[in-house]
């Protein structure tokens, strides 16, 4: 019932963005049908506004549909993402699609920029963390390898 307009939120941006149109939505329903239709032509991004457009000409009661949406939209769950670098449209559609495959439906992603991590990525779900990054992978070869590096160096520092 609300795929069509579910389906389209990937990101928590996504999400505040609609929660933000539903909320202008639901404001102009209780005032008048043309501040609706004025909410809809200058408020709400253009794929919303003809999903509700036809909602409207299917007679569907467009304040219980809102009431629905809201709370499925309410229901999805967050994959914090935290990288490198700004992610584009693509990265962004091909990581969902990895996340809808393996963690499943109804999981947006809220991505994070942060160039310290150096690459690779930071995953934190459900309580749980992941460090996959490569400030995380080099930190740990050096402590790994702390003893040999100072031996190496420790003869060229006191001379």
């Amino acid at each position: 019932m609300y795929s069509d307009i579910l389906s389209g939120i990937k990101t928590s941006f996504d999400r505040d963005t609609i929660i933000e149109e539903i909320s202008l939505l639901k404001k102009s329903v209780y005032e008048s049908k043309e501040k609706l239709e004025e909410t809809l032509k200058i408020d709400v991004r253009g794929s919303v506004t003809s999903i509700i457009r036809t909602k409207i000409e299917q007679g569907e009661n467009i304040e219980k549909y809102l009431d629905g949406l809201a709370t499925e939209v309410e229901k999805l769950t967050e994959l914090k993402l935290e990288l490198s670098f700004e992610p584009s449209e693509h990265s962004i559609d091909t990581i969902f699609s990895w996340v809808q495959t393996n963690v499943g439906n109804g999981t947006i992603l809220d991505i994070e920029t942060n160039p310290k991590i150096l690459g690779g990525a930071r995953i934190s779900y459900k309580g749980k963390y992941w460090d996959g990054s490569l400030v995380k992978v080099l930190d740990d070869t050096l402590e790994a390898s702390r003893v040999d590096v100072l031996a190496i160096i420790s003869p060229q520092i006191s001379k």
